[in-house]
């Protein structure tokens, strides 16, 4: 008995170490193809500055780390990655919540806790630990949850279901309301995703995705390609649903 007390108060205490170097760690560029912008946001708005690898933001928030056409960037805080798509723009805050302006970003936690990313149409809470891909859209966000536990914030009138690996939903209105999920294939958006496949050093959680994508091909028979990394021309993401001749767009 006290062995076990002893391991789950290890456990908790590992826990708040990790989530306090978390809120301390500086943002550190660890690989970026193009241009890649740090923009700050202040009363005299500076010109945006070329980020370099290995570079660490050291300026406080709120700024937004900005891609060009064809450009990609990771970005490592603490136990969080971040990979930015093409033409892309995500504001980090003061107050530790991401301000998400267009494009498409990975994101992957090893640590459980509260995320708060919020757009002009849209504020999504929530809490999670694992990786999943977020793309904005004209009315809030598309969400992928890759591996690991996603579970909206319960709002005044109902409790929330999480999104579970191989799932995606819509994030709309205000409240961050969260659509009924639609189920994709996982082993083929491993595959085609340019937030996965474009980066030379594979994700700290790619065996957990390959193991999602495992489980996932056992318990599903349905099929969808789901390709998302970077922004399309309409700004959508587009899923293809096989056919004997030739692959239409929903």
């Amino acid at each position: 008995m006290k062995t076990s007390r002893f391991i789950l108060v290890l456990f908790f205490f590992t826990l708040q170490n990790l989530v306090f170097a978390e809120s301390i760690s500086l943002p550190e560029v660890s690989f970026h193809s193009g241009k890649c912008y740090l923009q700050l946001k202040r009363d005299k708005v500076p010109k945006p500055f070329i980020l370099e690898a290995n570079q660490t933001i050291s300026d406080l928030p709120p700024y937004a780390l900005v891609t060009a056409m064809d450009a990609f960037l990771e970005v490592k805080r603490g136990s969080t990655l971040l990979r930015l798509g093409r033409t892309t723009a995500l504001e980090f805050q003061l107050d530790g919540s991401y301000f998400f302006i267009k494009g498409s970003v990975l994101f992957s936690s090893r640590v459980q806790k509260q995320w708060v990313i919020k757009s002009n149409h849209t504020n999504f809470q929530f809490s999670a630990q694992g990786t999943w891909l977020m793309e904005t859209t004209p009315l809030g966000f598309k969400i992928i949850t890759l591996e690991g536990e996603l579970l909206p914030s319960p709002d005044d009138e109902t409790s929330q279901t999480p999104i579970l690996p191989g799932e995606l939903a819509l994030i709309t209105g205000p409240k961050g309301l969260v659509s009924q999920s639609l189920k994709v294939e996982l082993p083929v958006l491993l595959s085609t995703s340019r937030l996965i496949n474009v980066f030379p050093s594979p994700l700290p959680s790619q065996s957990r995705l390959i193991s999602a994508a495992q489980v996932q091909s056992l318990r599903t028979k349905a099929r969808y390609n789901a390709f998302i990394g970077g922004v399309s021309e309409d700004s959508k993401l587009r899923i293809w649903s096989p056919s004997p001749s030739k692959p239409s767009e929903e």
